[in-house]
């Protein structure tokens, strides 16, 4: 995998996850994906599908296309 897009997402992923002050296995429960599933997103190793996308941003508070903006997500 490991394109733009995915690291954009990665990155974002890692920084709203942290601004929130939750680690990847709580996100992940919240979610309704495994850890390790979670660990392969955050490090670009896996592409999620759209409905992990908006399950992941939904539980952030955030709008989906945060997710894959390429910015700096705490801005």
């Amino acid at each position: 995998m490991d394109s733009d897009l995915e690291r954009t997402f990665a990155a974002n992923l890692v920084a709203y996850r942290m601004a929130r002050g939750m680690s990847q296995e709580e996100l992940a429960h919240t979610v309704g994906v495994h850890r390790t599933y979670m660990q392969r997103l955050e490090t670009a190793k896996q592409s999620a599908t759209l409905r992990t996308v908006g399950s992941i941003a939904q539980h952030l508070g955030i709008d989906p296309i945060d997710l894959l903006r390429p910015s700096n997500p705490t801005d």
